[in-house]
Parts: structure tokens; sequence; C-alpha cells
């Protein structure tokens, strides 16, 4: 969106008293996150309201889920637009800007080509999009109804962009998409995730190439001796598993299995034996029994991932698993929640200790100065979901810049942290 509006001729500010107009780009995915993006247009429209700015847009999931409500509901909004119209970004601002009130709504049919980039802010890591929608039905899950069918963008569009971000000093990509790993299956009947690796790994510049949101079915042999063989592309799976429990598992929607995915990931660590594993659980889905919870727990002490996240279930609007019986009080399943989430502490934290006095490279975000600190990630780490390492920069040494590749050595360490010294 950003591109389309700088193409059209407007100019992106940093602050909101800088700004005529205003545009909330919206998710709708669980409640937590619409009721969260519901208070921000609330206070927005009320700093409207005061004449901070003059035009309030509203795009994305939410609006895309909850059309005529919305429009209804918050008279305070200048236009509105879903998911399949963002490339009309610069019109819905014109036809706000002449008092029109649009809602442009339509469901995505295709990956829009020839999307302008305007990539925000400086850092050395930069994420690109791959595939939009989904192929997949689970039956907690409202994204293919906001998001459509599988899209998958074309492969020489993806490699211009990333050779562009390569340019402008972007080290890292990130490669995303609602499952990254069907990137292809309505190209071609069959994931190309892995050609489209060993051809990015080829741009020069690059350093690193991650992929997140990995649907385990589709992390084969290929995809996994691509990323073995390819330097470039990190020892890194986001795999969002869900649950273990088969009954749970099977009523998600979903395949595998808890001894499936003890062999996936054994077979993760053959071929990658440095491989940072990161896993999504959700818990109190209906029917989630103590036995099925505590199955959960053992397979997450065993297995030990770096990272977790953790949700509890929410009974979506629209979605099958809303009309399940045996649904799971709220109060039980923050209790679980809580029980999981402690767990994960300290197995990251222990699984981060293992690696004081190492030395490893990591990737500058941002350099202190004035504290001669240091703020990265190694391949271990994505951008903002991940743990972050904090090294000390000796006085009278120099001090490294965004963007550069260093090598530090760990002194310390808890769950969220790695502290460290520049070597």
């Amino acid at each position: 969106m950003a591109g389309f509006l700088s193409s059209a001729g407007h100019v992106m500010v940093e602050s909101l008293e800088e700004a005529e107009a205003v545009i909330v780009n919206t998710c709708g995915f669980i409640r937590p996150a619409v009721e969260e993006n519901i208070e921000t247009i609330l206070e927005l429209a009320q700093l409207k309201e005061e004449g901070v700015f003059r035009l309030l847009l509203v795009t994305g999931c939410l609006t895309q889920r909850y059309q005529a409500e919305l429009a209804a509901e918050l008279p305070e909004v200048d236009g509105f637009a879903g998911t399949g119209e963002y490339h009309r970004i610069a019109d819905l601002l014109a036809a706000a800007d002449r008092r029109e009130r649009p809602q442009y709504y339509r469901s995505p049919e295709a990956f829009i080509s020839d999307l302008p980039r305007s990539r925000a802010g400086s850092a050395p890591s930069a994420y690109l999009k791959i595939a939009e929608g989904c192929p997949r039905s689970c039956s907690y899950c409202v994204i293919p109804q906001i998001r459509g069918k599988l899209h998958s963008r074309d492969p020489e569009e993806i490699l211009a962009e990333a050779k562009i971000l390569a340019s402008e000093g972007v080290r890292e990509i990130v490669l995303v998409a609602q499952d990254t790993t069907a990137y292809g299956l309505d190209l071609a009947g069959r994931s190309l995730l892995s050609e489209l690796l060993q051809k990015l790994a080829t741009i020069e510049g690059l350093h690193w190439i991650r992929f997140l949101y990995a649907y385990p079915e589709l992390v084969t042999d290929e995809l996994l001796e691509t990323m073995a063989q390819e330097e470039k592309v990190c020892a890194y799976l986001d795999l969002p598993l869900q649950h273990v429990s088969g009954e749970i598992l099977r009523s998600m929607g979903r395949k595998g299995s808890r001894e499936e995915y003890l062999e996936l990931l054994e077979k993760v660590r053959t071929y990658l034996p440095e491989a940072a594993i990161r896993s999504t659980f959700i818990v109190g889905y209906p029917g989630e029994r103590e036995e099925d919870f505590q199955a959960l727990l053992e397979f997450v002490d065993t297995v030990r991932f770096n990272q977790l996240a953790t949700f509890t279930y929410y009974p979506e609007e629209g979605t099958r698993a809303a009309q399940l019986p045996n649904q799971v009080p709220p109060e039980v399943a923050r209790k679980r929640l809580a029980r999981l989430t402690n767990l994960q502490e300290i197995i990251s934290t222990e699984v981060n200790h293992s690696r004081v006095g190492k030395v490893e490279e990591v990737l500058v975000e941002t350099a202190n100065s004035t504290e001669r600190i240091i703020y990265g990630r190694s391949f271990r780490e994505a951008p903002e979901i991940d743990s972050v390492v904090v090294a000390s920069v000796a006085v009278g040494g120099k001090m490294p810049a965004p963007g550069d590749l260093v090598q530090v050595k760990i002194t310390d360490a808890d769950s969220q942290e790695l502290t460290a010294v520049l070597v």
C-alpha cells in the first residue's frame, strides 16, 4: 500500500501530527486482535475529531471480515478497503478526500502483479510475501474466508523484488505467506519453495534467507536438503503444529500425530543438526481433556523448541469449531496456557544458556554508540518474534553499523535475551 501511495504522489510521514490522512491496516484473525484494532480505531477517531488529521481509513482483514458492521458502527471512518482491494488504496484516499465514504471489498482473486515496493525504515531485514490465501480449511481458522484461496506469486516477480531489496542494503529476507510451504501448489501441483530458495540464494548481497509458517506435511526431504546445502538459507524452521493429540488434530482438520511429528523433528535435526525450531500450539480447543493437555506438555518437554508461540482457543464466528460441543471453559484454557508458557520459558532459557561461551555470527539491527551496545540476531532468531542478542563493544573498538555481520561471544542468556561481547 505504501508503494501504491508513493507512486500516486503521496508522502509517508513519521507521526500522526504530520499526517493529513491515517490508514489503519487491520488483523481480524482472533478476538484479541479484533478488540485491539477496534480500540486503536476509536483512539484515532478521537484524535481526528480533535483536528490532529483530516481523514481516517481502515483496511485489511477486519474490514474484509466485518464489512457492513464496521461501516455502520464506525461513522468516524472515512473509507474502508478489504483484502482484495489494497491496490486501490490511492483511489480510496482520493474518494475519501471527496467525502464519498468509499467502501471497496473483494476477495483476493490472484496475487496482484507488478507491486510497487516502499520499504519502511532502513532495517537490514525485509519481509517478502510469496503467496496469498490458504489451501486448507482448519476448523478453528477464518483465514480462507478473509484471504481467499491460495494464490502463489510469480517466481520471477519474487526474484526481481528480492534483487531490489538486496540492492537497497537488505541483508536478510524473510519469506511469508499464510502457508509458505504451500507456495506453488496452485502453479505446479506441488510445492515450489525448494526451487525458489535455490534461486534466491544466487542473489548477490543477500546473506540470510528464512521462511516462516511451514506446514509440517510439506516439510519434505527435498526442502530439508536445500536448507542443508544452501549456505544462505537459515537452518530455522517455524512449524505451527497446533497440538499433538490425534483426536484434537483430527477435529482441527489437520493431519499428523505425535509420532509423525517426532519423526519429522528427528529428520529435521538429521539434515540440520544446528536447526532452531519454533512452533505454535493452541490450548483449550473444544474437547481438550486434561490428558490431552498433559500429552502436549510432555511433547514440548521432550522436543525442547527454541521458541514457542502459545494461544488459548477462541470460538471464532463462522468457523466449524465454534459449533462443536465440549467447549473448554475460558478459565481452564487460561490456566493451561500459563502452565505451557511457564514450561517453555524454562526450556528457552536452558536452550539459550547452552550457547554461553560460544562465538556466533550476528546481524546488527541497531547500534547505540553512546552506550557502545549493539542489538542483533543470529540465524536462530527471526526478526520481531524471537530472542535478541545484546552485545557490548569495547571502548576504542570500531562500532558496527546496522546491517553489519559481526562475531560475538555469548556470556549470559535468559528466555528472551542473550548477552554477549563483540569479538
